[in-house]
């Protein structure tokens, strides 16, 4: 089973139940924030891995004038997102997905870990975006305390990490996922940790202080830079951390 049979079995269940979790609730009251800052009674927003469309229809909800438009692998996923009164397309976000319609608002919440290389979804998401846009991703924190406890005590790979039989095929941590969107012509202006796994959610106080604590972070960026083509047509396995870094700044879009 090749990567994208494989995530379209573990999501096609989800198309068809609603969720309200507490990364949708943060990313829904991040989104209301960057609209305000946005300052239009008709912002357009795109959720990239739209699941069962939850943080689209709330947010129509307050901005009933908005346009938005759904993107996700899963066809019956599209389907009920379009039953809601939402437009939207099928596409694997492994490819580009470029559009002529520019966007105020992006969304993408846990999706960078399920993709191969996810240059081709940044870039298109910078692509798709108006100036001065912002974008709230999302992703697992391989670096959370639960996790170094699974592999320093218990010689286990990372909670919810890219382990046998997971649907999460890369890892990442705060550092990394900045200089990629740093390389991608985004700049960070908010992060946030979500709750810290087995402790009573009221718990999450210490992670909105030291996000490294969540089980999940949240950022929410801004487009400072235009979609960076390098990192389109540089194909380079780089095995090592290290010079990872180093090629990351090199491909940075601003200073």
């Amino acid at each position: 089973m090749d990567n994208t049979a494989m995530q379209i079995r573990s999501f096609d269940d989800r198309s068809k139940t609603r969720m309200w979790v507490l990364r949708y609730k943060l990313m829904f009251e991040h989104s209301i924030k960057s609209l305000k800052h946005i300052n239009k009674d008709a912002p357009s927003i795109i959720d990239y891995g739209v699941c069962g469309g939850e943080i689209l229809s709330e947010i129509k909800k307050v901005y009933p004038k908005s346009y938005a438009f759904g993107v996700d692998l899963v066809p019956d996923t599209v389907a009920t997102l379009k039953s809601m009164g939402i437009d939207g397309a099928v596409a694997n976000l492994e490819d580009s997905f470029l559009l002529k319609k520019k966007f105020d608002l992006a969304l993408c919440g846990e999706i960078i870990e399920h993709l191969l290389l996810p240059d081709n979804m940044l870039y298109s998401i910078n692509h798709n975006m108006n100036d001065n846009g912002y974008l709230i991703l999302t992703f697992p924190n391989s670096t959370h305390i639960i996790s170094i406890i699974m592999q320093w005590i218990f010689d286990l790979p990372p909670y919810l990490g890219a382990r046998y039989r997971s649907i999460h095929i890369r890892e990442y941590t705060y550092r990394l996922v900045k200089l990629l969107l740093k390389a991608h012509g985004f700049k960070i202006v908010r992060r946030l940790g979500t709750d810290i796994p087995y402790l009573p959610t009221w718990m999450r106080v210490f992670s909105r202080v030291f996000p490294r604590l969540g089980r999940n972070i949240i950022i929410v960026a801004q487009k400072v830079a235009p979609p960076n083509k390098n990192l389109i047509d540089d194909t380079s396995i780089i095995p090592d951390v290290t010079h990872l870094v180093k090629f990351l700044k090199q491909n940075k879009q601003w200073k």
